[in-house]
């Protein structure tokens, strides 16, 4: 099975995004059986729901994310996830300054934080989100 684990700062807009779009695509290609999903952030505010304008984004998606509730990332995340997904080569940095064994299974996405910013940005990050899963989800396919 594999174990995809997304990663940003405060795990309450773009490693949630990332998770609940995630979810739903695996789900409706019928591989939820075969690809878990699930995010941290780097300094996380545990239990901290996701911030507005990304429940907001998603639901526009017909995505619910409301039982969203942020966690730190922690070493047995790292350990247990087959792929880490981060937001920023910053967050790739830090991770394998503590893990250096991580770094076959981290890819940087490479997406700003919309933090603070007006629902548009939050949409944006989505959409960049959803380019880059749309592409790693076949990636990830072939490779089964």
């Amino acid at each position: 099975m594999e174990k995809l684990l997304f990663i940003c700062t405060g795990n309450t807009c773009r490693s949630p995004m990332a998770e609940y779009l995630a979810r739903d695509m695996i789900e409706k290609q019928g591989l939820s059986d075969r690809i878990m999903v699930t995010s941290a952030g780097m300094a996380a505010a545990e239990g901290e729901p996701a911030s507005p304008n990304a429940l907001v984004a998603l639901q526009n998606r017909g995505i619910d994310a409301n039982a969203h509730r942020a966690r730190q990332l922690s070493p047995e995340l790292v350990k247990e996830a087959t792929r880490i997904y981060v937001m920023t080569a910053a967050h790739r940095d830090a991770i394998l300054r503590v893990l250096p064994d991580a770094a076959e299974k981290i890819t940087v996405i490479g997406i700003p934080d919309p933090y603070g910013m007006d629902l548009e940005a939050y949409e944006a990050c989505l959409d960049a989100i959803c380019r880059f899963f749309e592409e790693e989800l076949l990636n990830i396919t072939r490779q089964e």
